[in-house]
């Protein structure tokens, strides 16, 4: 008796299930698929974007921490505008270049900028030659030998709310308003800069923050000069100037002088290690060097006396203070 088997297949409706069955699962698994790249892509823009406005806080920092030490000759600053959007400054590179970094929300500069999709540009110049009027008109301005977009999808302005790209902090001793006006650029110390980017506005992923502080350690700020004057003995005065201070804290050199008039320096004098010849022995003696000077004040020298001091720092600025001192 031979065994028999069984060869029947699977009916119509059963494969017909089982196609509808895989084709629901195969369905559901390229979507997952599709997703899941979508969501991949889109991150991987996002973080693109976000390495992107990093190298430019990067750049930025470089540039700011050789920041053109102030020239003495001049006396004017380095920094020429301190906004929220826009900072402009100079290089201490060899050809003192001047560089604007300036958020587009307007589409000015003919991209498709917006609140949406901000722009972030860097302009600079070729040479030492102070920006126009036209280069720091709306960004990024007209006349800059080169510029580019540097931080692309920037929201710091999205949806009506304002998050400032720059803020500043000022020396030690500046008002708490500080920066009020361009006559505070030489008190800034500090500078913190953050882009928020976001490739989807208002969708996900969440945007990302990147941040940087940057230390202006070649700002200056001219000393203040102030002293006092003690008895010592008969007609002997001991002249301390112990309260004249420095906003950067820097090592300050001190001379004395005799007389009326006040002493004008030039930036060579100022960073001279003596500054005696400025005496001319009719209206002004020179006296001597240091934070305090113990004088013994000739006879013929009438009181009260008029003494005047000259502070220096290290980066050729300078300040005086002239007061009358009784003799004792």
């Amino acid at each position: 008796m031979s065994a028999h088997r069984d060869e029947r297949g699977f009916t119509l409706i059963e494969l017909l299930l089982v196609m509808s069955l895989a084709l629901v699962i195969l369905g559901a698994t390229l979507t997952s698929f599709t997703n899941y790249y979508r969501s991949g892509k889109t991150n991987q823009v996002l973080n693109d974007t976000a390495q992107e406005a990093r190298n430019s806080m990067d750049l930025a920092a470089r540039q700011l921490r050789n920041l053109a030490n102030q020239d003495p000759s001049q006396q004017t600053t380095t920094i020429a505008r301190a906004l929220q959007y826009d900072l402009v400054f100079q290089t201490s590179d060899p050809s003192r270049k001047w560089v604007r970094y300036c958020l587009d929300t307007a589409a000015t500069a003919g991209e498709a900028s917006s609140a949406q999709r901000g722009m972030l540009w860097e302009s600079e110049t070729a040479t030492a030659t102070a920006p126009t009027s036209g280069m720091m008109s709306s960004c990024p301005g007209t006349g800059w030998v080169s510029r580019r977009i540097v931080a692309d999808h920037v929201t710091n302005r999205i949806d009506g709310v304002d998050r400032s790209v720059f803020t500043y902090s000022c020396s030690l001793g500046a008002p708490a308003d500080c920066p009020a006006s361009a006559a505070d650029h030489t008190r800034i110390a500090n500078i913190n800069a953050q882009l928020f980017v976001d490739t989807t506005p208002n969708k996900g992923p969440k945007e990302l923050r990147v941040v940087s502080s940057i230390f202006l350690r070649n700002q200056n700020e001219a000393p203040v000069a102030e002293f006092n004057a003690t008895a010592a003995g008969s007609r002997t005065v001991i002249l301390n100037a112990s309260a004249s201070t420095d906003p950067e804290g820097r090592t300050l050199a001190y001379d004395w002088f005799l007389g009326n008039g006040t002493i004008t320096l030039t930036p060579e004098e100022a960073c001279a290690q003596e500054i005696k010849q400025k005496a001319n022995g009719s209206t002004l003696i020179y006296l001597g060097q240091g934070t305090t000077y113990r004088y013994s004040v000739p006879t013929g020298v009438a009181s009260p006396m008029n003494i005047q001091l000259v502070v220096r720092d290290p980066g050729c600025l300078y300040a005086t203070k002239i007061k009358p001192v009784t003799i004792p």
